[in-house]
């Protein structure tokens, strides 16, 4: 349940690399958890655009840095390239006119990017996460966010990220990956809401005749992240 206060008008809904390279079968980062929130995400969308909030699309682009400026060899990859198929956002929860798209570099959509200066300009006081993946880039966002002093609230059932190989401290399911990352952030930075919560926020000043209705979407356990390490690095 979403606490009382959230107007639609001053809402961002942040869509997090939902591209090509994560979302689409067999892509080289592909986290199926990703492809199983996209119901949710467009649930959220419809709602969201029909309540006159703004929407907003990161997409993670590979940037031009040598291998002693990547952090980890985990993290190198030949995805995500400029102009291509794998950077363009996953085609049935593409943008909209008047949405906007962030080309970023690093997890957060707000480091080096336009996206803070872009929701002051809005009166945006309230954002909402969703996207790929829990634990980088939807969490380094998120907590900028809440740094910005901005209303965080992250969509469990709408996030989600992969199984972690062994690096050192043995191996780590998706669903506990995401699972940690949503109890420390409820713990230290924002609330935690499904879709069905966003969506009744979103709809709650509009006639109920139009609310969008999310009865057709299975029901998504909290720890419900299940998915299969990356064949390369991921990024988001």
């Amino acid at each position: 349940m979403i606490s009382p206060g959230l107007d639609p008008s001053r809402t961002a809904v942040l869509v997090i690399d939902m591209q090509n390279d994560f979302v689409t079968v067999g892509a080289p980062l592909e986290v199926p958890a990703a492809r199983a929130a996209v119901p949710h995400i467009a649930a959220i969308l419809e709602a969201a655009r029909a309540a006159g909030a703004l929407v907003v699309y990161s997409a993670h682009q590979r940037a031009p840095l040598g291998p002693a400026q990547i952090p980890t060899p985990n993290l190198r990859t030949p995805a995500l390239a400029a102009d291509s198929t794998g950077l363009k956002i996953y085609p049935p929860i593409a943008p909209d006119d008047g949405d906007l798209i962030i080309v970023k570099h690093q997890f957060s959509a707000f480091f080096d990017t336009t996206l803070g200066d872009e929701l002051t300009a809005r009166g945006v006081d309230t954002v909402l996460i969703t996207g790929a993946t829990t634990e980088n880039c939807c969490f380094s966002t998120a907590r900028d966010a809440a740094f910005r002093g901005l209303r965080v609230l992250f969509i469990e059932d709408a996030t989600g990220t992969f199984d972690y190989p062994d690096c050192g401290f043995g191996s780590i399911a998706a669903a506990d990956v995401h699972r940690t990352l949503l109890a420390v952030l409820a713990y230290a930075t924002c609330e935690i809401a499904t879709t069905a919560d966003a969506v009744a926020a979103l709809a709650s000043d509009r006639d109920p005749e139009n609310n969008v209705s999310i009865a057709d979407l299975s029901p998504s356990p909290r720890t419900d992240a299940h998915a299969h390490a990356p064949t390369q690095g991921d990024p988001s």
